[in-house]
């Protein structure tokens, strides 16, 4: 039997690089504008298995066990992904 793993899929702010990992993101940085939101959606929709990464592959095809698209949070750790998601919760109502 599998138990469940919580898979975690990071939001990395357009034009901004990761002090962790080194990855960078294209894109210019907004200020949580529009292009910000629509990134988000976009790592949403990856993570819940809707869309492809931008090399066509889909989240299960990264993963050596089942994902569990259909159960997809969000966490906010700082002020500005706060806003952001408030600001994409307009967008979506």
């Amino acid at each position: 039997m599998l138990l469940p793993i919580l898979v975690r899929v990071a939001y990395l702010w357009s034009g901004k690089e990761s002090r962790s990992t080194g990855a960078r993101s294209d894109g210019e940085y907004d200020y949580g504008g529009e292009v910000s939101i629509r990134a988000l959606r976009d790592v949403i929709r990856f993570a819940s298995g809707e869309i492809p990464d931008a090399e066509g592959r889909y989240i299960g095809d990264l993963s050596p066990f089942p994902v569990l698209t259909d159960q997809v949070g969000l966490y906010a750790s700082d002020f500005r992904s706060l806003g952001n998601f408030g600001s994409l919760a307009e967008r979506l109502l």
